[in-house]
């Protein structure tokens, strides 16, 4: 809900609640750090090196975890 948000088309993700357009499996949030999602702002990562992609999708899940 910040400025950077207010103008992107769809909203980005409140992961702590919401689903995950791609599937809220690890890999899937790896494939998508790493490609990237069409038609919205999530740019591909993939130059990232692998282990630091899969770190942030372990964190990126985290979020929901602590919800719980």
């Amino acid at each position: 809900n910040g400025l950077a948000g207010a103008g992107m088309n769809p909203k980005p993700r409140n992961f702590a609640s919401e689903k995950f357009k791609a599937g809220d499996k690890p890999e899937a949030v790896f494939k998508t750090i790493t490609q990237g999602l069409p038609n919205t702002a999530m740019t591909p990562f993939g130059f990232l090196a692998e282990d630091d992609r899969w770190a942030l999708a372990s964190y990126i899940l985290s979020f929901r975890k602590a919800k719980k």
